[in-house]
Formats: structure tokens, sequence, C-alpha cells
């Protein structure tokens, strides 16, 4: 064990976002021989006023990209902290410090870093995390942190 990963289970379907956030590690044992918790919750898309004309056409409603003053990465709520998490992994998969090593025991290459770069996070922020309003994620990632 010492090794960073998450309790954490996204499923992404066209409709709604599964998130299930689990106290088990991903190994038998815990799941068969140890107590856990698990907090689910599902959200649906977000659609624009334009989707309520289009749901009569044979053309799937289209989520809107919600702005940061309307339901983005600045306010509080789950999938915000979801999304600020997928940042801030992502940095440091950009960024990794030098004795960072990856599961097969090598140090990440040049390649592995621009791979993190390249991905995009803001589909997080196409559903409706509303219905979760006291739901939080205190997520940390490896590193080095200062606080505020």
């Amino acid at each position: 064990f010492g090794s960073y990963h998450s309790k954490m289970v996204i499923v992404r379907k066209r409709d709604e976002l599964a998130v299930h956030v689990v106290t088990a590690n991903f190994i038998f044992a815990d799941w068969n021989n140890k107590t856990n918790g698990v907090w689910s919750g599902h959200f649906p898309v977000r659609h624009s006023s334009e989707a309520t004309v289009q749901a009569s056409s044979s053309t799937a409603p289209t989520a809107t990209k919600p702005t940061r003053e309307t339901h983005g990465a600045n306010e509080e709520h789950i999938g915000a902290d979801l999304y600020r998490y997928y940042q801030a992994l992502q940095a440091l998969g950009s960024s990794p410090p030098t004795s960072f090593r990856l599961s097969s025991g090598r140090a990440p290459t040049a390649a592995d870093a621009a791979g993190w770069s390249r991905l995009r996070f803001d589909w997080i922020l196409h559903y409706d995390f509303r219905s979760a309003h006291t739901a939080r994620i205190v997520a940390s990632v490896p590193g080095r942190s200062a606080g505020r």
C-alpha cells in the first residue's frame, strides 16, 4: 500500500452522471471482510432552453456549458468539488514531482505529462448537482500544499 488512489466511481451516461464515493479500497478483502460506506448521487444533464424545443425533433437535446456565475467551478457544490479535484490531478500529472513514480515503478516521461495536459474536465459542469446541495467532496492530491 502507500500509493495514492481515489475511492470513487464515476459513471457518465448520456442523460446523467452517477457518482459513487466508497470507503473501501478496490480489493476483495476490503469489500468482503470489512464494514464499508458508500455515498451515491445521480445527476441529470443540464439542458439549455433550446433543448425543450429540440425534444420534439429526432436529435437529442444538448447540454449547456454553465458559466462560472451560474453553475460553474467557482460555485460551492459537489460538481465544482469534482471539477477542482480533477483539475488538481491534471496539474500534478502535467508537472509531476521528480520523486513521482508510475505503478510500473518508472518515472513519467514528457509524453506522459503531455497526455495529462490534454485531458479536459469541463464535461463535469454539464450536470445539475443541485439535488446534492449538502454533499461535498473534501479531496486531497499528493504533493506539497500550502494553506490559505
